[in-house]
């Protein structure tokens, strides 16, 4: 009688029976690689599409039975209730109910094998849609959200899920989550709220039609399918409809986002957005003065605004002349991105245009349109300087030190190389070269100089190097002479008052081991500067919104022999840790990593005792390390005890040898954790033995991702556990009498193809491409050079 009399209240109040329930998420998976509910957002909304506003329309929390089709009809064991099922997953079922009424703790049923027992009464919808593409395939159907009935409290949302494996991170990603149409994406139903997808469309992007009010699109790149496309986001709009748009990238578009003619009365909110390279405009208002811009870069448009915005726009950058004239603006700017070239819309950290120039938008009195706190990488807004960045992303600062086994000497020094300047850029004729701060030398330095070397100066002209003097890391090599620099936290350093001869170049730390513990900095390095890392033993880099990027040098043929832990750090999917060997010029004149064969010329870790690599902290990545467990029966690189959901750990480039002399019982890559993806590639593991593996991925619910990996004189090759869903592809591996090349469970259920054994077991999962029975040549064995030899 209570609940009656309450639902009496509410109906004499609100004058209507709808959205008299609190609302619940009723969440499918929509997979294009067929594990999910649907295989399409197509099939999803087909299914789904119903009046979510409708008392009738409920859904239950509880177990499923057996199975139970969309459209079936279902009678409740103990009520009687009838209904019509719109669909049903292991813990929820939606059901248009047809008389009576669902009870709690009842069978709703199909019949007595099919069945879903509840665990309430129900309640009303919210539709999600989450996407998920476990093998990488696109959802190629087109969708129009159409014919459904929606309200603010019962909304349909579609989303990636930053918490899952499937969200681009801020950059196109053809194994994430992709619409990839030759049409559009159209959304004709109000409250619809649309987050993190890809898009790669050849008409109108995301095409919102008149009529449809409260539409949100976030966190989203649009690309063309092909050609130039009309728009990348369009709004129509009719009356008071309202739309917004946030943390989207949209690229090669005639227009990248517009207000369109019909939207007579459609106000649109626009923030944070980057539009690039538009045919005919970035951002367009076609009709009125009811586009509301901020925080919005536009840029390489041919115009980079169009229209008339509205006054209370601000804060917008164009790199032409048109960025709205309202409040605080940027017009004729420059932005540095990670990577314009290939389409990498990251700011750099280098950039000074966008970074911090943005108005905060969810403090309290602030505007609250959009109500968003963070980028499209799902990273914080508001960093520890309390601003905001422009675009679409807010920046991560990229934080280099350098490593060089027992290498307290200066590499390069005032003396030996002439004066030093540092200032925000050079000039080279009439062109400034950079954005950013750069140490210009008068002579070229040694090309071993590279990367997160330090550089100790005499910033206040005084003859000497003391308390007063600063520390610098290089960030970028420009080239042999140019070097761009940022204090130790990334910042802005400062500028040299007059030409310096009082500077050194160190390396910052001598081991790997003091670089990850923050502590005994290289004591060549003047001890009034030197305590410029005051963390020890983890730091959070996640807050700081920090990569930390430790690039590890060479020193004549001297190892670095202490083993080394990763733990106690916070990170992220985006403030990760890199550990690596630089190659590139902008990096460093000389490449330090190996050529595919073990070098003692060049950096490697080579411990007596301990794992070489234990990780225990998430998202690290190691690249183009050699590790020499020679002397050692221990593991090269072990990932243990990480209960992270959604780790990433990227493993590439690697050469790790094992114990081949002694009884070693150590695993090249051994991977015992937990909600994990583990990517391994383009490496060679050789000479663990001793019933040892090449490659262990423990049973669990980890991925790995396995390419183009070369398993040579172990054991046992690779391990590939019960019910992993591992993807394994253009892996070679041998083995050792009594071993296996592939340890395949009977239940794995991953993949293992275009791979090649000298056994049979290549062909236990998989026959696609795998090579069977197989005699391997290389270059030098006997010398340990597996290059693939001819013939």
């Amino acid at each position: 009688m209570k609940r009656l009399l309450f639902l009496t209240i509410l109906f004499l109040f609100f004058f209507s029976a709808k959205n008299v329930f609190a609302a619940t998420e009723f969440i499918s998976v929509v997979d294009t690689g067929g594990a999910g509910d649907y295989s399409s957002l197509s099939l999803w909304e087909a299914a789904i599409d119903s009046d979510l506003t409708l008392a009738s329309n409920k859904v239950f929390a509880g177990t499923k039975t057996g199975s139970i089709a969309d459209g079936a009809s279902v009678t409740g064991s103990i009520s009687l209730a009838t209904g019509t099922v719109y669909h049903s997953t292991a813990t929820q079922i939606y059901i248009a109910v047809l008389t009576g009424t669902f009870q709690s703790a009842e069978q709703i049923q199909v019949d007595g094998s099919n069945y879903f027992t509840t665990t309430d009464a129900g309640d009303s919808v919210i539709a999600i849609a989450k996407c998920r593409a476990t093998t990488g395939a696109a959802d190629t159907t087109a969708v129009t959200i159409n014919d459904w009935t929606t309200s603010a409290a019962n909304y349909i949302k579609i989303w990636t899920d930053p918490s899952e494996n499937y969200r681009h991170q801020g950059k196109w990603d053809e194994g994430k989550y992709t619409y990839s149409v030759n049409g559009i994406f159209g959304v004709l139903e109000s409250y619809t709220k649309i987050e993190g997808l890809q898009l790669k469309i050849a008409g109108n992007g995301f095409y919102v039609y008149p009529a449809a009010d409260a539409v949100r699109i976030s966190g989203s790149i649009v690309k063309p399918y092909t050609g130039t496309p009309e728009y990348g986001i369009r709004f129509d709009g009719l009356g008071s409809a309202t739309g917004y748009a946030n943390n989207n990238i949209i690229h090669g578009f005639n227009r990248g986002i517009a207000r369109y003619y019909d939207g007579v009365g459609l106000l649109l909110y626009v923030y944070n957005n980057t539009v690039y390279g538009g045919v005919t405009a970035g951002i367009a208002d076609r009709q009125g003065s009811s586009l509301v811009a901020k925080n919005n870069i536009a840029y390489n448009n041919i115009t980079d605004y169009s229209g008339t915005f509205s006054a209370s726009s601000t804060n917008n950058l164009s790199k032409d002349a048109t960025a709205p004239p309202y409040n605080t603006y940027y017009t004729n700017a420059s932005v540095i991105f990670s990577d314009e070239a290939n389409q990498d819309f990251h700011l750099d950290s280098a950039d000074t245009g966008a970074r911090n120039q943005g108005i905060i938008l969810y403090d309290a009195g602030d505007d609250a349109n959009l109500n968003f706190t963070t980028d499209i990488d799902n990273n914080a807004r508001l960093d520890s300087a309390g601003t905001w960045d422009i675009g679409a992303d807010e920046a991560i600062t990229k934080v280099y030190r350098s490593v060089g086994p027992s290498a307290t000497t200066a590499i390069a020094t005032g003396g030996t190389y002439g004066n030093v300047e540092i200032k925000p850029a050079y000039v080279s004729g009439s062109t400034t070269n950079i954005a950013d701060y750069v140490a210009t030398f008068w002579s070229d330095l040694p090309t071993n100089v590279g990367v997160g070397d330090a550089l100790q100066y005499d910033d206040d002209d005084d003859g000497d190097i003391d308390a007063s003097d600063s520390i610098v890391f290089i960030t970028k090599r420009i080239d042999a002479a140019h070097f761009a620099v940022r204090s130790a936290s990334g910042g802005t350093p400062s500028a040299t008052l007059a030409p310096d001869s009082d500077w050194s170049v160190f390396r910052a730390y001598i081991s790997l081991f003091n670089a990850e513990a923050g502590t005994t900095e290289n004591t060549g390095i003047d001890s009034d500067l030197r305590n410029f890392d005051t963390w020890s033993n983890g730091k959070d880099i996640a807050t700081g919104q920090e990569q930390w990027n430790i690039s590890c040098y060479a020193n004549s043929t001297t190892a670095d022999t202490v083993a080394t832990t990763i733990n106690d750090w916070t990170t992220s999917v985006d403030s990760f840790i890199k550990i690596y060997t630089p190659t590139r010029s902008d990096e460093v004149g000389t490449s330090q990593r190996h050529l595919g064969v073990l070098d003692t010329s060049k950096y490697r870790i080579a411990v007596t005792s301990g794992r070489a690599l234990l990780l225990q902290d998430p998202h690290i990545n190691i690249e183009g390390i050699q590790i020499d467990s020679s002397g050692s029966d221990n593991d090269g690189i072990r990932i243990y005890n990480v209960a992270t959901v959604g780790a990433v750990f990227q493993l590439s480039n690697l050469i790790i040898k094992g114990n081949a002399i002694s009884a070693s019982d150590g695993i090249g890559i051994d991977s015992q954790t937990q909600s994990s993806t583990i990517k391994i590639w383009n490496s060679i593991i050789y000479d663990f033995t001793n019933s040892a593996y090449g490659i262990n991925i423990s049973s669990g619910s980890q991925t790995a991702y396995i390419y183009n990996v070369s398993l040579l004189g172990n054991y046992t090759g690779i391990v590939l556990p019960a019910s992993d869903t591992s993807i394994v592809k253009n892996v070679i591996a041998n083995h050792l009498t009594g071993g296996l090349a592939f340890n395949v469970s009977g239940s794995f259920n991953g993949s293992l193809t275009y791979s090649a054994s000298d056994d049979t077991t290549a062909d236990d999962k998989e026959a696609t491409g795998n090579r069977i029975s197989q005699v391997f040549t290389f270059a030098d064995e006997t010398n340990d050079d597996f290059h693939l030899g001819v013939g």
